[in-house]
């Protein structure tokens, strides 16, 4: 399982979203208190920059 996604639900704050590597399920897991939270913005932000065309 990798995180592949950052959501914002009511009533669970944020979640995580996991996806498997193997079938592609995806499941959501509410954030911890000790979940790197800014290093996987960062991680995200980078690969979505990478996925963007050059002009």
């Amino acid at each position: 399982m990798e995180p592949v996604d950052l959501d914002i639900r009511k009533g669970r704050g944020y979640v995580l979203v996991h996806e498997c590597s193997k079938c592609g399920k995806r499941i959501a897991n509410k954030l911890a208190p000790d979940d790197e939270l800014d290093a996987f913005i960062a991680k995200r932000n980078a690969k979505l920059a990478a996925e963007l065309p050059l002009r």
